[in-house]
């Protein structure tokens, strides 16, 4: 019964999840630019 319930959830998040270096990437971006923003 739970790998019923499950199946559809892992698939909706591996079609709309991205991969999670792609947020590891655009955070420290994010974070590299705030700190040079700041320190001007």
């Amino acid at each position: 019964m739970l790998a019923a319930v499950s199946k559809p959830l892992v698939r909706l998040v591996d079609r709309y999840l991205p991969d999670p270096y792609i947020f590891v990437l655009i955070l420290t971006l994010v974070v590299f630019l705030a700190a040079v923003l700041i320190e001007r």
